[in-house]
């Protein structure tokens, strides 16, 4: 089983929300790796596959990171 995402030699995976919010939210770690993966399979190199719960969650974290940008709300904060 490979250990990075540069090693993967497979058909098909089911690629799940961290691998799209990296290259989304430009993640400076792991950004880069994950858009790099993401275009072999775009590329035709294997197939992606996914969910719609997957599509769901990277949304929800999508919009509260955007959030949390805009009010500048840290995590942890509550209101009072």
């Amino acid at each position: 089983m490979p250990k990075y995402l540069d090693e993967f030699r497979e058909d098909r995976i089911y690629v799940e929300p961290n691998i799209l919010l990296f290259d989304a939210l430009a993640d400076a770690r792991w950004g880069p790796s994950s858009l790099e993966f993401l275009k072999r399979g775009g590329q035709g190199k294997f197939e992606l596959l996914t969910s719609s719960l997957t599509i769901d969650e990277i949304a929800f974290v999508a919009l509260r990171v955007k959030l949390e940008e805009k009010y500048e709300i840290t995590r942890g904060m509550c209101a009072t």
